[in-house]
């Protein structure tokens, strides 16, 4: 222990280091498994590597300005090893189920640069007021960093509010509920949108085109929402090509499984134009092999292709139960 630091100052810097440890591996790593908390709370998570990568780049310079560096050797210390770390977290995220995103690793090196321009002002002038602009700018950019979570709150208020209607497609709100469905990391995800070009047919709709080479489609976040009390689920679809569009649907519960028999998957033949499906829920409650499905806890709604189709373009128009 250097003759400065004595054992209350060590032990808190050990705290420091394990709780900036248990956040990452938390925050980075960590695995959302329910469909209303992976949607909402990976939006959190992700915006959170800008604040995360904010406390650990303002530790490590805390260490070296402790430890008496020359401020060169501590911007050099606490950004090579910033900016690294928040590059490694990309690269291992996939896999621990996460996906790797440029923005993320934008939002950390932002983090990582913003806390190396506070330090050396406050290095050239040794008062607090030297960290007020770097500290203003970085509430903005985490400000900046967590929309989309703000915007996933406002998707969640539309779904508990327009319930049982599922899909619409009157709202961006209602966008962020749907992503492309991706189940090879290494192929080009779905295009997935919303638009008008369906005319007079809809108003406005989800356009999902497909991808060749992989189960390709787009998945909606169902929140756990109760589908009990209710007898039939309407699915309008649009097939703008002039042939048959065989579309897996799937529904998942809490309890969704990769095995074909444990969870509901139907076969849809969506023919040229506007096609009406009527499912009864009785059939998809009795679908798993063994048990029944959980319709009190509907945690995932799947629209996709087989991997051996070639891309095609399908709109999803309105989703409802009755």
């Amino acid at each position: 222990m250097p003759p400065s630091e004595t054992p209350t100052s060590s032990f808190a810097r050990w705290t420091i280091r394990v709780a900036l440890a248990v956040l990452f591996c938390v925050a980075f790593f960590g695995r959302f498994e329910t469909g209303y908390d992976k949607f909402l709370w990976k939006q959190v998570a992700d915006a959170g590597h800008y604040g995360i990568f904010f406390l650990a780049t303002a530790y490590l310079c805390l260490e070296g300005h402790v430890a008496r560096w020359k401020t060169e050797k501590v911007v050099l210390f606490a950004g090579a090893l910033g900016i690294g770390l928040a590059t490694a977290v990309e690269l291992i995220q996939p896999y621990f189920d996460r996906s790797a995103s440029g923005v993320d690793l934008i939002n950390g090196i932002m983090a990582v640069l913003t806390v190396i321009w506070g330090y050396t002002r406050f290095a050239r002038h040794p008062r607090l007021s030297a960290f007020a602009a770097p500290l203003g700018v970085a509430v903005l950019l985490q400000l900046f960093a967590l929309l989309p979570a703000w915007q996933a709150t406002a998707a969640i208020r539309w779904r508990l509010e327009r319930f049982p209607v599922i899909a619409e497609f009157d709202s961006l709100e209602e966008h962020y509920l749907w992503e492309p469905m991706r189940s090879d990391r290494n192929k080009t995800p779905a295009a997935v949108a919303l638009t008008t070009e369906l005319g007079s047919t809809a108003q406005t709709a989800l356009k999902v085109v497909t991808v060749p080479g992989t189960w390709s489609g787009v998945r909606y976040a169902a929140g756990g929402l109760s589908w009990s009390g209710h007898r039939t689920l309407r699915i309008r679809l649009y097939n703008p090509s002039d042939e048959i569009l065989p579309l897996a649907f799937r529904v998942d519960d809490e309890l969704p499984r990769d095995e074909y028999e444990d969870r509901f998957t139907k076969s849809l033949d969506v023919a040229p134009g506007l096609n009406d499906f009527v499912l009864p829920l009785a059939e998809i409650e009795r679908a798993p092999n063994g048990r029944t499905l959980n319709l009190g806890n509907v945690v995932f709604v799947y629209f996709f292709v087989n991997k051996s189709s070639p891309s095609r373009t399908f709109y999803i128009d309105h989703l409802g139960l009755e």
